[in-house]
């Protein structure tokens, strides 16, 4: 017997964090179809009204990442409101945290998203996939940390930029 399910995702930045866990979680019940609603950059009271909106017009329980303490509560409220089940993905894990450091968490959207050095090495390794590929370019091959040979349409290429973007 086949459930199914309309499972609504609200974060205030690309939602891909609240993406994987739902999708994660998803896997584990194969009997059951979901459909997955993403609300995206929810940042203001205004988007937030627009979501609860379509939210009952399509019921469904709903996971969100939101971080700002204003429109967690305004979207706790909403969901009371509408009689749908809420689960806020990022609290408990920031409230764990925040005991085990003794600080408050900064509550900014998409945080984890920050150019500093890491970012840029993650770019420049992307520039090095690219130059090398294919055998495109010789030189700096001592500078790799890998060197991925294999025959045609392995997926090379693309082993590549994984772990050019996990450096």
């Amino acid at each position: 017997m086949q459930n199914t399910l309309t499972l609504h995702l609200v974060s205030e930045a690309t939602g891909q964090t609240l993406d994987s866990v739902a999708r994660a979680c998803i896997a584990q019940f194969p009997n059951t179809e979901v459909k997955l609603r993403h609300w995206n950059l929810i940042r203001t009271q205004i988007q937030l009204r627009r979501v609860l909106r379509n939210i009952a017009a399509d019921r469904g329980p709903v996971m969100s990442s939101l971080t700002d303490p204003t429109l967690q509560a305004d979207m706790e409220a909403g969901c009371i409101s509408l009689q749908v089940r809420l689960l806020d993905v990022l609290d408990s894990a920031l409230h764990f945290l925040a005991d085990e450091t003794g600080q408050q968490a900064t509550r900014h959207p998409g945080g984890q998203y920050i150019m500093d050095d890491s970012y840029y090495q993650r770019i420049e390794a992307m520039h090095y996939v690219l130059a090398h590929d294919d055998g495109q370019e010789t030189r700096g091959l001592n500078d790799a940390d890998v060197i991925l040979v294999g025959v045609s349409r392995v997926s090379k290429t693309p082993t590549c930029f994984y772990l050019a973007n996990r450096a």
